[in-house]
């Protein structure tokens, strides 16, 4: 459908869509444009972030659709509890980091490779002094 920008009677041209259609399509492109590279339902907290560095389809992997390559870093003093959305794998490449799941609380460091379920609710701190830097492979279902 074509929305005419200017008025065919009128020689002086101009705009003729209303106020309400202008809102109208805002609103619109609000819910359809995403927000975010990780999670538009979750905001980060101060001195976390997360930038997506690769996506790729995964046909070999019954259930999932892909797989997303993530980089997380937290500040030092950053604390973010969250829910985890998807499963995959973690590796620490730089500094430390405490998760506490439950009544759990354990310490990752540089080198080391974890887990983690979707569906747990979990608060991960940097109490190092230097940046945390990990890298995320995510398992995206279909």
């Amino acid at each position: 459908m074509r929305i005419p920008l200017e008025d065919p009677a009128s020689k002086k041209g101009g705009c003729v869509m209303s106020k309400r259609m202008i809102c109208g399509l805002v609103a619109i492109l609000v819910l359809i444009l995403p927000v975010s590279d990780v999670s538009a339902a979750e905001m980060l907290p101060e001195g976390v972030t997360m930038v997506v560095l690769k996506e790729s389809a995964a046909p070999h992997l019954p259930g999932v659709a892909k797989t997303r390559l993530v980089e997380l870093r937290m500040a030092p003093g950053a604390k973010w509890p969250h829910l985890i959305a998807e499963s995959g794998f973690c590796t620490a490449l730089q500094g430390k980091i405490t998760i506490e799941v439950g009544d759990k609380t354990v310490t990752k460091f540089a080198g080391e490779t974890w887990v983690m379920k979707k569906g747990k609710r979990v608060t991960a701190y940097n109490r190092g002094t230097v940046e945390h830097i990990q890298h995320m492979w995510l398992l995206i279902e279909e």
